[in-house]
């Protein structure tokens, strides 16, 4: 069985069950119901309470205030991390990512999921919509947007990105935009989602920004979706879970959109009914869908490195490269965001090759 797949049961057999009493007195419609709320809900909750007489919900599973996380383990495979299984870390919380970096994934996948029938999904008919929600404070046309509701820029650096970006260069790798034209055989100081070279949340760029000016916008954290409401297979509504245990039913006019990422969308497909067959019936669930949820799963690979580099001679002003204040001590670090300097100011990683 696809190690994937088996993940997926896993997660939907230690899941919840949906299928106790429903507070009828809390039972809502709205016009569209989205679950998740990390990048792409975040964005579609910006932009369909733009149309103000639809009435949007936006749930999530986290809290509103911290980053939290997932902590997906994968099957174990031969070959692949020491046959121990992969830790398939998943984001959680209201806006967060892990690192706020921007990157748009290889054109080439576009083009794949097009000519494998996915119509419309061509990277040249999704680069307009890349654009559209763009404001761009350094890169703009063919590729970029500067007039979207998400800002970003390049990260703060330290003084000795700059040798290394030129040591790079001498071996024959090109400085470019890795979200432009070409993306081998490039390197780039990463960009983020940022406001005046700070690191944002989307949280911090999408939702807070409306959330008290669109009165048809309602977002619920602590919120975790347990089942997709099915009349004949058209989905109709969200069964959600509070932090007090309390099962809560959700109505849509229009839509349900499930944007809560690749292991829960499916595992709360797989709770739902939809999937495939023999495996919904392992859950004990009606099947709603005998579709192959979940067996299509790829991972993609990331090789992280450090490397030491000797300098001849210092590149600033001080002893350290990491001439910013120490990590550990929160009020200076918060005080180096602020000033956009120093290492604490920056997220995890800070050049692609």
């Amino acid at each position: 069985m696809d190690p994937m797949l088996l993940l997926l049961l896993a997660m939907a057999c230690a899941a919840p069950s949906a299928r106790g009493h429903l507070q009828s007195a809390d039972s809502e419609t709205f016009d569209v119901v989205l679950v998740g709320a990390g990048t792409a809900g975040c964005m579609l909750a910006h932009r369909l309470s733009e149309v103000t007489t639809w009435r949007v919900l936006l749930l999530e599973a986290g809290s509103n205030s911290t980053g939290e996380g997932w902590p997906f383990m994968a099957e174990p495979e031969a070959g692949i991390c020491d046959g121990q299984g992969c830790s398939e870390y998943s984001s959680k919380g209201l806006g967060y990512t892990v690192g706020s970096t921007y990157t748009r994934g290889n054109p080439r996948d576009y083009d794949n999921w097009a000519a494998a029938g996915a119509t419309g999904w061509a990277y040249r008919d999704v680069l307009p919509y890349f654009k559209k929600w763009e404001n761009n404070s350094e890169l703009g046309e063919p590729y970029h947007g500067t007039k979207g509701p998400v800002s970003m820029g390049t990260e703060p650096t330290q003084p000795d990105i700059r040798v290394i970006l030129d040591a790079l260069k001498d071996a024959g790798i090109q400085e470019r935009d890795v979200n432009g034209a070409q993306q081998t055989e490039s390197v780039m100081v990463k960009q983020v989602w940022s406001i005046n070279r700070r690191p944002k949340s989307m949280k911090e760029l999408l939702i807070d920004p409306i959330v008290d000016k669109r009165s048809n916008l309602v977002v619920r954290t602590n919120a975790q979706a347990t089942r997709v409401l099915f009349e004949g297979k058209v989905a109709v509504g969200v069964v959600y879970r509070t932090a007090e245990g309390k099962d809560v039913e959700v109505r849509a006019r229009r839509e349900v959109v499930l944007s809560a990422g690749n292991y829960n969308t499916a595992k709360l497909l797989l709770l739902s009914g939809v999937g495939p067959k023999e495996e919904v019936a392992k859950l004990g669930l009606p099947l709603v869908a005998d579709v192959p949820v979940g067996q299509r799963m790829q991972q993609h690979f990331k090789t992280a490195r450090s490397v030491m580099f000797t300098l001849p001679r210092p590149v600033n002003n001080t002893t350290s490269t990491c001439s910013g204040p120490s990590p550990s001590r929160p009020s200076t670090s918060s005080a180096a965001t602020a000033r956009t300097r120093g290492p604490t100011s920056t997220t995890a990683s800070r050049v692609w090759v």
